[in-house]
């Protein structure tokens, strides 16, 4: 007697874990800069980062090639890290005509889920090193810089098992 075929498995349900992003070879990694905490505080409370224009192309193009965008954002006061996120879908063009300065932002913006709101201090960050810039700090990437796999996935490990970074709103972790 033949054996009837089994129907393949359903596939697992997607799961929150964050790290579940770096168990597959489909992401990449990219720098965002902050300026100041009044931008990050907003970003995070509306999961939308303001971008210019060649960051849009940059990342929309990169959006259209991997499952998975991650960006690592980098406190360029302090050099230190604060926070991950992953990039939500594409970057619209603005509605309006926004008038802007050389740099600014254009009017788009980034949809974010975030993976983590930790900080990591700079002498920490420092050690961080992006083989596709010369080996140099991941913190002097310049802003929208690609990141290799192994750095971005070290600094995301880092922020969330950052012991003595802070969560949203400037709240020591316990």
């Amino acid at each position: 007697a033949g054996q009837q075929p089994q129907a393949p498995a359903p596939p697992a349900p997607p799961r929150e874990d964050a790290a579940g992003f770096l168990r597959t070879e489909k992401c990449r990694f990219f720098v965002v800069h902050v300026r100041n905490r009044k931008d990050l505080s907003q970003a995070f409370s509306t999961n939308q980062w303001p971008t210019n224009l060649s960051t849009r192309m940059k990342l929309n193009e990169a959006f259209s090639t991997v499952d998975n965008i991650l960006l690592v954002f980098v406190d360029v006061s302090s050099q230190g890290l604060c926070g991950f996120a992953r990039m939500e879908g594409v970057i619209s063009k603005p509605k309006t005509m926004v008038v802007r300065r050389p740099g600014g932002n254009s009017g788009s913006s980034i949809p974010l889920k975030w993976l983590s709101r930790s900080t990591l201090p700079a002498s920490q960050a420092s050690q961080l090193l992006n083989k596709w810039n010369d080996n140099k700090p991941l913190v002097q990437a310049r802003d929208s810089q690609e990141v290799d796999t192994e750095t971005g996935g070290a600094a995301l490990g880092a922020l969330l098992s950052s012991a003595g970074g802070e969560d949203l709103g400037g709240r020591k972790r316990p």
